[in-house]
């Protein structure tokens, strides 16, 4: 697996760890009235970050990567055939030019 790809899934493994872990501190205590602004900044961000791996990870995006790999793939495989095709042309023009001798 690529270094990104490692980083991408830590990263989103992170967010809905942080995203599920605040819903039960939330549900389990109290918060003091003069946190509440901090707090409801905190759980808006943690939303916004949560639905965006959701997003991608079950979305459209994740397909958009899967379908340019794939397109890579098979360019080079296009491309290792091509070579190979030019190599097979060029030992039949060696041989041609032998038999014409």
């Amino acid at each position: 697996m690529q270094d990104k790809n490692i980083f991408q899934y830590a990263l989103g493994g992170l967010i809905v760890i942080g995203f599920f872990s605040l819903l039960v501190i939330l549900v389990k205590a109290e918060v003091p009235n003069n946190n509440m602004d901090l707090l409801n900044l905190t759980v808006g961000a943690l939303i916004g970050s949560f639905a965006t791996v959701v997003g991608y990870f079950f979305g459209s995006s994740k397909g958009s990567a899967e379908k340019t790999e794939q397109i890579n793939k098979q360019s080079l495989e296009s491309t290792q055939l091509i070579k190979e095709q030019a190599v097979t042309i060029g030992k039949q023009e060696v041989i041609i030019e032998k038999v014409k001798k």
